[in-house]
C-alpha cells in the first residue's frame, strides 16, 4: 500500500493519537528531533494539544511533560510548559 494513504487513514482515524506518536518518535532514543517536535507543538497548540497530550500519556504510560523535561533542558521545554 502507498505510505501516504496509510498516514492519511491514521490521521483521519485518530488525529491526537497520530500526533502523539509523532512526538514520541521525535523524543525517543538518543538525541531528539527538535525541529519535528517544535513543528508539531506550534502547529497543533491552539487546536488540539490537550487531546494530543492525553493520547500521548495513554499510549506511552508517561507524562508528556516528563518526556520533554528529560529530552530538553532549554527553551523548547519552557515554551511547551507555557502552552
Amino acid at each position: 500500500m502507498n505510505i501516504y494513504f496509510i498516514l492519511t487513514v491514521r490521521v483521519i482515524g485518530d488525529k491526537p493519537g497520530y500526533f502523539a506518536l509523532k512526538m514520541q518518535k521525535a523524543m525517543k532514543g538518543l538525541g531528539t528531533d527538535d525541529q519535528a517536535l517544535v513543528r508539531i507543538i506550534i502547529s497543533r497548540s491552539e487546536c488540539d494539544m490537550v487531546q494530543i497530550k492525553n493520547s500521548f500519556e495513554q499510549q506511552f504510560q508517561g507524562q508528556l511533560a516528563d518526556w520533554i523535561r528529560v529530552g530538553y533542558h532549554n527553551t523548547v521545554a519552557c515554551v511547551v510548559f507555557n502552552l
